[in-house]
């Protein structure tokens, strides 16, 4: 699922705290923090991936 399918579902949504949430620009802030943690848990689990193959190597 590409972002810009996730963010034009998110936006045609008719929620209330949605709207206030883009109202006061805290919107972004929240896809930032979303962003930043799945990227976050991917690193790890590339760097996990690397360590494991080592060790399996050894």
């Amino acid at each position: 699922m590409s972002l810009d399918l996730i963010l034009s579902i998110l936006l045609q949504s008719d929620v209330v705290m949605a709207d206030g949430l883009r109202q006061d620009g805290k919107f972004w802030v929240v896809i930032a923090v979303v962003a930043v943690v799945t990227l976050g848990i991917l690193l790890y689990l590339f760097l996990l991936d690397k360590r494991v193959s080592k060790l399996e190597k050894q």
